[in-house]
């Protein structure tokens, strides 16, 4: 099933099409297969049913191993651009739950048209602070609060929000652990802005510079690890760095198995380019 990237019906599709303009035309408009339909249409229908199937077992029995996302892409091809696919939110969400994280960051950086298509307005909620962690060089971690922006994606198991800035904070009675392990406050804003915090190990891109709502954060919704996992994301620049150290990561334009060590934690820990965002 790895020996090849796409599936190979797909990739025949795709080189009848670039052929020509007869070809083309001829596919796309005329030739016709089950139900009349046309045959760019029922090749996504099928397409949407067994990743439906798939995405199913997935969140129910987890990967196999690290190589998941890349036996997904073999099976079904570019799922992702699927425009009806892209409409459905929580096929990817139940995927997140049940790839490990090397899946999970390749997948955060394919969701740009799921995102766009999925995304609801929250102006109301625009300027608002989220949480998360910021892990220093000595192993300790930092708080960092995001201003959101005016777009979110609500998931169970992952959400998504457009951020405009962010700032390093410490969040009061953090320090206080209840048995289910998290903060027991009961006001999530209250927090203490920390001016001049050295961010050099895993320095963050300047998102305020960037176009507004361009920038994406994507958070764990699990209470005990969702201030660590975090990804922040530009879809538009092609940039995506992991919480909670910082580093940036390639950007998943192709993958296969001879490359996926790129998006592995191991590989991350391991190297870092401070300049990256600078």
């Amino acid at each position: 099933m790895w020996d090849e990237c796409y599936p190979r019906p797909l990739v025949q599709y795709l080189n009848a099409l670039l052929t020509c303009r007869e070809f083309y035309d001829a596919i796309t408009k005329d030739i016709k297969l089950f139900d009349g339909q046309l045959t760019a249409l029922t090749l996504q229908t099928i397409q949407y049913k067994r990743l439906i199937r798939y995405s199913n077992r997935l969140f129910m029995c987890g990967p196999d191993d690290y190589r998941e996302i890349t036996l997904a892409q073999a099976m079904f091809g570019c799922f992702w651009k699927n425009p009806f696919i892209c409409e459905v939110y929580p096929i990817f969400d139940d995927m997140l739950y049940g790839l490990e994280k090397t899946g999970r960051l390749v997948l955060v950086g394919l969701l740009g048209g799921v995102l766009e298509k999925c995304k609801m307005d929250c102006n109301y909620r625009r300027g608002e602070y989220i949480k998360a962690q910021k892990a220093r060089g000595d192993g300790s971690f930092c708080g960092l609060v995001f201003s959101t922006g005016s777009y979110y994606v609500d998931g169970d198991v992952m959400s998504f929000q457009t951020v405009l800035n962010y700032e390093f904070a410490t969040f009061k009675n953090d320090d206080v652990k209840e048995a289910h392990g998290f903060s027991d406050s009961s006001d999530d804003n209250e927090f203490e802005l920390l001016p001049n915090v050295d961010d050099s190990w895993g320095r963050l891109p300047h998102i305020s510079a960037s176009e507004p709502d361009t920038w994406w954060l994507g958070r764990s919704v699990d209470k005990g690890n969702g201030r660590k996992e975090w990804y922040l994301v530009n879809y538009k620049e092609k940039k995506i760095v992991v919480g909670p150290r910082g580093y940036p990561a390639e950007w998943p334009d192709d993958f296969d198995l001879e490359s996926l060590h790129l998006w592995q934690p191991e590989f991350l820990e391991s190297w870092s380019d401070d300049d990256e965002f600078s």
